[in-house]
């Protein structure tokens, strides 16, 4: 038996492979979601550990920083207030297998995120960039 393959159903086999790659690529980032529903119980202090296998995990509060076009970001402490000196940033926060829109929806919250940072040179300069394959919420500890 001969498998015959025409021009018609090449681009058919074409088209419905970049349309099933465009809906998974158009449901990570972007847009709203709804508020995290998960229960914070771990007490984290801020800033980032490294494991043994080469992941990270940063804690601190979601920030969205409006500097060379946005981006989000965790500090180690929430927004700023009258006499209270700027908050640092732990990381930067670049979606990975965590959506931009899941990382939205933990804004102004205290969270851990896990994942690898991203070796190379940065336009942000803000600190680390951490490519996010976890997120959730954490207990900031207390002063």
């Amino acid at each position: 038996m001969r498998l015959t393959i025409t021009s018609a159903s090449a681009i058919a086999v074409l088209v419905a492979a970049l349309v099933l790659c465009g809906c998974a690529i158009a449901g990570t980032g972007g847009g709203t979601a709804a508020a995290p529903s998960v229960t914070a119980t771990r007490t984290v202090a801020p800033g980032i550990t490294e494991w043994t296998s080469g992941t990270v995990e940063a804690a601190g509060y979601v920030m969205w920083l409006d500097l060379e076009g946005g981006f989000w970001a965790l500090r180690d402490g929430p927004a700023v207030v009258a006499g209270v000196k700027e908050p640092k940033v732990v990381a930067v926060l670049l979606p990975s297998a965590v959506g931009e829109s899941q990382i939205a929806a933990f804004n102004g919250a205290y969270v851990v995120a896990g994942g690898r940072i991203q070796g190379g040179a940065s336009i942000r300069m803000a600190g680390p960039e951490l490519m996010v394959d976890t997120i959730a919420p954490a207990v900031p500890p207390k002063d």
